[in-house]
Parts: structure tokens; C-alpha cells; sequence
């Protein structure tokens, strides 16, 4: 399943509960003030908020899981407003997931949020071949 995908099968809530649900696996975390990044300067622009412990270096395995969205448009201009939906990114030797640098091979962007995640596959890969990836074959033939 992609990220994307992820994201948007997040089961929905009120805003209250999407609230209560981030203080508290913030809190978990020690994260001392969880915030959003929107995808524009629209108010109307998806929001995301990703919670992850301090410390996910590049190439860290991980679990993406979408916890919740939900969706602040009410009253007269339903339709309008915008989703916020919350993400907890986890330390997991058997997540599908890697952390990385927004110019990875096969890097996706965490929703609208300032990180970035690649298929684990792709990091094995690199690793495996000194960060060749796939030209790694194209060295090899040459004697480099």
C-alpha cells in the first residue's frame, strides 16, 4: 500500500477527538507541541501532523500508520474547509517503510508534512550496493 493510500484509509473523527487523540500519543512520545503543515497558504489546503520519538536517522526502519483525520468544515460551507489527518511514524524491524532525505530514489512525502519516507525494498537496495542503487551493475561492469 503507498503512503497516499495510507493516509487516506485513516478512519475519520470530530475535531475534539483528533485533539485529544494527538496530545495524548504526543505526550507518549514527548513531543512537547505537535503542529500541522498544509500542502498550501490556502486555509482550505490539507493539513498533516506526523508523530515520531526524536532520534529517526536516515535509513531507520519504520511503521507509518495514519491514526485519524478529520475535516473542519461546518454549517452553511460544508464542503469547504480542510482535512488534517495524523500520522505516527515508529521504529519497526519489520516496517515497510525507511526514512530518508526528500531526494531519495523512491522518496514520498509524509502528506503535506516536512518528512520524507521510501519503501524499505528501495533502502535494502542501497545499503546493499553502497547507495549505487540500481547502477550499482553499471560500476561493476566498468571495474570502479
Amino acid at each position: 500500500m503507498s503512503l497516499a493510500e495510507t493516509l487516506a484509509a485513516a478512519p475519520e473523527g470530530s475535531e475534539r477527538e483528533m485533539a485529544a487523540l494527538v496530545a495524548a500519543v504526543a505526550s507518549r512520545l514527548g513531543i512537547s507541541s505537535p503542529h500541522a503543515e498544509s500542502e498550501g497558504a490556502s486555509p482550505y489546503a490539507p493539513s498533516t501532523i506526523v508523530l515520531q520519538p526524536a532520534g529517526l536517522e536516515h535509513g531507520a526502519r519504520v511503521q507509518a500508520r495514519a491514526l485519524a483525520r478529520s475535516h473542519n468544515g461546518a454549517g452553511a460551507y460544508k464542503g469547504r474547509g480542510r482535512w488534517l489527518t495524523a500520522v505516527l511514524v515508529t521504529p519497526s524491524p519489520a516496517g515497510d517503510w525507511a526514512v530518508c532525505s526528500p531526494d531519495d530514489r523512491g522518496a514520498e512525502q509524509v502528506g503535506a508534512y516536512n518528512a520524507y519516507l521510501r519503501p524499505w525494498a528501495i533502502e535494502a537496495d542501497a545499503a546493499a550496493s553502497a547507495g549505487l542503487g540500481s547502477l550499482a551493475g553499471v560500476f561493476a561492469g566498468l571495474g570502479l
